[in-house]
């Protein structure tokens, strides 16, 4: 994957983070959200054999555990691919045969482990990361139904660590 010395944003990017999303380059930087181009890059982030050429530029946002190390990438394409079941954009990617996973912004990490913090869990690694910037304890999920184990009740994995 990219290292950080790598890790910048197009202008696209950019100006959807910040003016679209409202975040700031420190936001951004201290989530480690960045551009990637390499088309090879993506297909190993998505457990992919290969990415068509329209998949990049994507916008990358690494998923961290509750101990900081990065579990998962999702991907934002500026061309998403259509589901073939469904027919509609696919905005976002995340890799083949991972569970969902929730998104937890560097910077509430160590609020996770405070039972008498205030946690807002919204949709969506944007919402997540701009509830952080204005000082919110937040973790965002891929979908308003991402906080299950498929097929189950049972909280996510990365939820039930939480301290509630």
């Amino acid at each position: 994957m990219s290292t950080t010395a790598e890790r910048t944003l197009t202008e696209k990017h950019r100006r959807e983070l910040c003016e679209g999303s409202g975040l700031t380059e420190a936001t951004i930087e201290a989530a480690g959200v960045y551009s990637e181009h390499d088309r090879t890059k993506l297909a190993a982030m998505l457990n992919w054999k290969s990415c068509r050429r329209a998949t990049a530029p994507a916008l990358v946002f690494p998923y961290y555990d509750l101990h900081g190390a990065t579990v998962l990438y999702r991907i934002k394409p500026n061309n998403p691919p259509k589901d073939a079941k469904t027919g509609k954009h696919r905005k976002y990617l995340q890799p083949s045969g991972v569970p969902v996973r929730a998104y937890i912004p560097p910077q509430v990490r160590d609020k996770l482990s405070d039972a008498t913090c205030r946690l807002v869990i919204t949709e969506g690694e944007k919402k997540a990361l701009a509830a952080v910037q204005a000082g919110f304890a937040c973790v965002g999920l891929s979908g308003v139904d991402c906080w299950h184990t498929k097929g189950t009740a049972k909280l996510l994995p990365d939820l039930d660590r939480i301290a509630w």
